[in-house]
C-alpha cells in the first residue's frame, strides 16, 4: 500500500469467522488511524459474536513489513494480537514499522501500545513505539519470540505503565533495541523462564526502580545489556530478582546505575561477571 487512511483498524488480519490464513505479504507503506490499530490480528470471537462457534483455524505465516504512520489517537492504539486458544496464531513477522499514538485527546478504549498474545514463534524487527498510552511493547503467551531492534519512545502512560513487559512467555530473545521509562522499572518479566538479552540499551532508571524487574521467573540471561539511570538518580538498580526461583547470569553488561543487582528476595542463582561500570575522572 501506498497510503491508507482508516477510522477503524488499518491492517487486519483475522476474524470471528473462523477463517484460515496462511502465507501473507503485506508492504505497509504510510498508514493513518484515527481510532483503530495499525495492525491487528484475532483469531477469536469478539464483540457481537455470540453466535460464532470457537476459532479452530490457524493464522500462519504473515508478515508485516515497511511502514511508517499514525494510528490510536482518539481511541484504541498500536498494534493487537489474540487468539482464543493456543497455535491458533503462528510465525508472524513485523519488519521495520514506526508507529505513533500521537498525544491528542484519547477517549480511554483499549489505548495499548503494542500487544502480542497468543503468537506461536513472533519474530520482531526494527519496530518503534512512539507515544504509548499503556506498555509500549507488551508480549504475554508468545512462546519462542524474538525482538530485535526495537525502540520504546516517549511513552504517555502512568506509572503502572512499562517500555516492555513479558508475560508467560518460554524461550524468548530481546536484542539490541531501545527502551526508555522514567516512571517506573522500564522493563518488567512476569512469570516467564528462558529469556535472554543480547545488548539492548534500557535507560530513564530512576530512584528506588530497576531496569529489569524479574518477578516469577526463572532463568534470565544477560549478554551486553546497557544500564542507564536516569539523571540524578542516586539509587538505580540494574536488575531486581523479586523471587527466589530466578535463576540469573549476566555478562559483559555495562552497568551505568547505583547497584547492579537488588534482591529482595535471594534469587536460586546469581553471577554476574565482566560487570563494567563507568567512571568520570575529572580533568
Amino acid at each position: 500500500a501506498d497510503y491508507i487512511h482508516s477510522g477503524d483498524d488499518c491492517f487486519a488480519v483475522g476474524s470471528s469467522w473462523n477463517l484460515p490464513v496462511d502465507d501473507v505479504d503485506i508492504t505497509m507503506g504510510n498508514f493513518h488511524s484515527e481510532k483503530g490499530f495499525a495492525i491487528k490480528m484475532l483469531q477469536a470471537r469478539e464483540g457481537a459474536s455470540a453466535g460464532f462457534s470457537t476459532p479452530t483455524s490457524v493464522i500462519q505465516d504473515v508478515r508485516f513489513h515497511s511502514g511508517s504512520g499514525k494510528a490510536g489517537y482518539a481511541r484504541n492504539g498500536l498494534v493487537q494480537t489474540f487468539a482464543a486458544a493456543a497455535d491458533l496464531l503462528m510465525d508472524i513477522t513485523i519488519d521495520g514499522v514506526k508507529i505513533d499514538a500521537g498525544t491528542g485527546t484519547h477517549d480511554g478504549t483499549n489505548p495499548y501500545g503494542v500487544y502480542f498474545q497468543d503468537i506461536t514463534r513472533l519474530r520482531v524487527k526494527n519496530l518503534t513505539a512512539k507515544n504509548a498510552r499503556r506498555d509500549a511493547f507488551y508480549l504475554k503467551n508468545c512462546p519462542g519470540f524474538e525482538l530485535d531492534g526495537c525502540i520504546a519512545r516517549d511513552s504517555q502512560g502512568t506509572s503502572s505503565f512499562r517500555a516492555l513487559v513479558v508475560e508467560d512467555c518460554v524461550g524468548g530473545r530481546i536484542i539490541g533495541g531501545d527502551y526508555l521509562r522514567t516512571l517506573t522499572h522500564p522493563v518488567r518479566l512476569l512469570g516467564t523462564s528462558s529469556v535472554s538479552f543480547h545488548g539492548p540499551r534500557i535507560r530513564g532508571i530512576g530512584n528506588g526502580l530497576a531496569g529489569i524487574n524479574a518477578e516469577g521467573t526463572a532463568d534470565v540471561s544477560l549478554n551486553g545489556v546497557i544500564f542507564e539511570k536516569a539523571a540524578g538518580a542516586t539509587s538505580s538498580h540494574g536488575l531486581r530478582v523479586g523471587s527466589t526461583s530466578v535463576s540469573v547470569t549476566a555478562d559483559g553488561c555495562i552497568w551505568n546505575v547505583d547497584r547492579p543487582l537488588q534482591t529482595p528476595s535471594a534469587p536460586r542463582y546469581a553471577r554476574l561477571s565482566k560487570v563494567r561500570r563507568p567512571v568520570t575522572i575529572a580533568g
